[in-house]
């Protein structure tokens, strides 16, 4: 059978879903299968090979994973992957899962057992191990979970649901500044500033997510003063608050980096639109998704037509993209069909 063993992904768990995926692999390569380990977030960037042939790769490209001491830095992943989308699926994952018999769901933490992924590969029409999206997501919710069994008449350990709320968010901080271990022995302080910010946010992750952020301004932190500059992109760009206190603690070429981060994070449409020189440090477009746009095609003619007011408008972001059309589409809103639609409609794909 070919086989996809899908491991790694964007969460803490990230080492341990590489480490069990490998040993997978490997055994299901043992046993005649044609198996390939592929890591969820950073996808197929450095296969060579054709994609039709990736069955047949060496060793199944498991490479040599192994669990470590330290907690991944999860934003070091997310700056190694070379298209910098905000997609938690990397280059060419659905196409291989797509081409597989079964796919083996390896991974660990929030992107692999809550159901996402397993919805995702559903209407793919993919076979893969484990349980379904709705009991995915209903077992990761423990509260769901619990009421659940109860029931159907199934005792479990007494329990309750603990609810913070941001009033509690300066607390929680304080808390953490105390027990992780990144922070002992450390003279940290805490912009005041940064609360505003944190309150505002909505917290899909709980309070895990809070310990995330937290976890990461420390590394942050500069002489000790845990600021703005310290909160990722989707945080940082959640609302005018956020980005004021980031805008207020960080340097030129931060600003820079964060600007090119806002405009193409998810759920961030709110997000003004970086200026020419927040966008001058912005990675260059692949080669391969580059557009040219002709300057004539961007000049106002001055028609009121809905059409050709579409086409200015999107001729535009493509030119300020550097003619990547990917990075042109999530600019736009749109999917990147839609856009190579329209592109094949004006004679321009």
């Amino acid at each position: 059978m070919k086989i996809v063993v899908l491991a790694g992904g964007l969460s803490t768990e990230r080492q341990v879903a590489l480490t069990s995926g490998t040993g997978v692999c490997r055994a299901l390569r043992e046993r005649g299968h044609q198996a390939i380990l592929v890591d969820m977030f950073l996808g197929l960037e450095s296969y060579e090979g054709r994609l039709e042939d990736i069955f047949d790769a060496p060793d199944g490209l498991c490479g040599d994973n192994r669990v470590t001491e330290e907690a991944p830095d999860l934003e070091a992943v997310r700056r190694s992957r070379k298209d910098q989308g905000p997609s938690l699926l990397g280059k060419d994952v659905l196409a291989v899962c797509a081409m597989a018999d079964i796919v083996f769901l390896a991974l660990h933490g929030s992107c692999g057992e809550d159901g996402r992924i397993q919805a995702t590969l559903d209407l793919l029409r993919v076979p893969y191990t484990g349980s379904g999206y709705l009991g995915s997501g209903m077992a990761m919710d423990k509260s769901v979970t619990k009421r659940f069994l109860e029931s159907e008449g199934i005792r479990t350990a007494p329990w309750r649901d603990v609810h913070y709320t941001a009033s509690d968010i300066p607390r929680l901080v304080e808390h953490f500044l105390r027990v992780l271990p990144l922070a002992t022995g450390r003279d940290l302080r805490v912009d005041p500033a940064i609360y505003g910010c944190l309150k505002s946010y909505s917290w899909p992750g709980n309070v895990r997510e809070l310990r995330n952020v937290i976890e990461r301004a420390i590394i942050l932190a500069d002489n000790g003063l845990i600021s703005g500059k310290g909160l990722p992109p989707e945080i940082a760009c959640s609302s005018e608050a956020c980005r004021a206190v980031f805008r207020a603690s960080a340097s030129d070429d931060e600003l820079a980096r964060q600007a090119c981060a806002c405009a193409f994070s998810p759920g961030t449409e709110s997000a003004p639109l970086p200026s020419a020189e927040e966008t001058q440090t912005c990675p260059p477009p692949p080669a391969a998704d580059a557009l040219h746009v002709p300057a004539e095609l961007l000049r106002d003619d001055g028609s009121d037509r809905l059409d050709l007011a579409e086409k200015r408008h999107i001729l535009h972001v493509l030119e300020k993209c550097g003619g990547n059309r990917s990075l042109a589409a999530r600019r736009l809103g749109i999917g990147r069909r839609t856009l190579y639609r329209r592109l094949e409609e004006w004679g321009m794909a």
